[in-house]
């Protein structure tokens, strides 16, 4: 059986149509011919309206070589900015102009992002440049279109770290009580990005295979992303599932070496989970990869222990970066362990805190690090009165506001406190993030 889709009903709702056949060639044939003969009838290209024309267009030829997700971002594209703005018009009679005030112009006076504006730009030229090699239109409206540049768009500032903050949020994230009993299960995670970089579905992707104890390494190869569950219609949080892809990214995978405050969080996480015994470094119960959502939750609730701004998970990546830059380390070196697809996408991002001189980046954390000066045991974590002893010399009101939340939490009693991170506890929840 194969599906055809062709376009939206009255409600709005995607239509589908099934074609059957006793093998795949008979199924493409059918499929082929329906396409032809509703193509064929007089005057029906002529009327029909873009919002038909650019999903069947995305169902039937834009999602063969997509990845799932790549997919699931262009199907919101299309549905949320593409359709509602000119999706009522015929197809032959969508021009340049149209486009120009009624995307373009409207998204960017509407705040979207310079990133938001070019991939509804992109797919719909994608679209009409496809008409047009089919002979559907004349020619593609979309050559006439300007796609303003990014210095016409307001720059969204990214959320980073301190030193101090970070040796706060690492602390705070690897608490653990007298009983031995941690805090954050999943809270090391946090500080092993601290020290690495890695993307948040990188994290939640990362397998035991790929590291190596002994060279002290670790490679990147998959990436974890949620996606639609395409087997269900409707688009609440159930509808959505997470994979994990064996690529990352950008498609390259890439090692990066462990410092000893990595190795020491990727050790008190294994103690944590071990009970579950899963491939995954970050688990749940069931031996799944934990999603982005649930580990977010734990990002929150560290920092608002500590006293510090909002900020995603990527904040943990983007305080990896301004350390290294802040310690003189070039562009070239943290795009590479960051794993950007060209050194030009680091400089866009990092712009503001990227100096000249050039250095080691990973010995430079360890040494700036305040939580390494004793010795590790195979997992050793931190106690509360080691990390107050640790803190007591740094002077700001945050880690004032920090030691009061420990001293409170040196006098708790664990049974107390509900952690709201368990991994036996957490709920499933969908969030996706714009990864860069």
């Amino acid at each position: 059986m194969g599906k055809v889709y062709a376009g939206y009903d009255e409600n709005g709702k995607l239509i589908r149509k099934n074609i059957y056949g006793k093998d795949r060639k008979e199924v493409a044939d059918k499929i082929r011919k329906f396409q032809n003969q509703e193509e064929a009838q007089p005057g029906v290209f002529k009327k029909q309206l873009v919002s038909d024309f650019i999903t069947e267009w995305l169902f039937n030829v834009n999602k063969i070589n997509l990845k799932q997700s790549s997919f699931d971002r262009n199907e919101s594209t299309m549905r949320n900015q593409i359709i509602p703005r000119v999706g009522k018009h015929p197809i032959a009679k969508l021009d340049a102009m149209m486009i120009q005030n009624d995307v373009i112009n409207k998204m960017m006076g509407e705040g979207y992002s310079h990133s938001s504006v070019k991939k509804a730009h992109d797919l719909l030229n994608q679209c009409l440049r496809y008409a047009t090699r089919n002979r559907k239109i004349p020619f593609n409206p979309m050559e006439a279109v300007i796609m303003p540049s990014k210095d016409k768009f307001e720059k969204k500032e990214i959320v980073y770290y301190t030193e101090e903050e970070r040796d706060m949020i690492a602390a705070i994230a690897e608490f653990r009580f007298g009983n031995g009993k941690p805090l954050y299960h999943y809270g090391p995670m946090l500080t092993f990005m601290l020290y690495t970089g890695i993307r948040p579905g990188e994290a939640c992707a990362l397998k035991w295979d790929c590291i190596d104890w002994e060279k002290r390494e670790m490679v990147v190869r998959r990436n974890a992303v949620v996606v639609k569950n395409r087997d269900k219609d409707g688009d609440d949080d159930s509808n959505y599932v997470l994979i994990v892809q064996e690529s990352t990214k950008n498609g390259k995978q890439r090692t990066i070496h462990l410092s000893d405050t990595a190795l020491r969080a990727l050790k008190v996480l294994k103690t944590n989970l071990k009970q579950y015994n899963s491939e995954f470094v970050m688990t749940t119960k069931n031996g799944e990869p934990v999603r982005p959502r649930h580990f977010r939750n734990v990002l929150d609730a560290v920092l608002k222990r500590a006293g510090l701004k909002e900020g995603g998970l990527h904040s943990m990546r983007h305080t990896f970066a301004t350390i290294l830059f802040s310690k003189g380390v070039s562009v070239k070196v943290v795009s590479e362990l960051l794993g950007h697809s060209s050194v030009q996408v680091t400089q866009d991002i990092y712009i503001h805190v990227i100096p000249e001189d050039k250095v080691d980046a990973i010995k430079l954390l360890d040494a700036a690090n305040s939580l390494n000066d004793e010795p590790k045991a195979e997992a050793a974590s931190l106690d509360v009165n080691q990390i107050m002893d640790l803190l007591k010399p740094l002077n700001s009101k945050q880690v004032q506001k920090m030691m009061k939340t420990l001293d409170f939490l040196r006098n708790v009693d664990v049974d107390d406190l509900d952690d709201g991170d368990d991994a036996d506890d957490l709920d499933e929840a969908y969030e996706v993030e714009d990864d860069d």
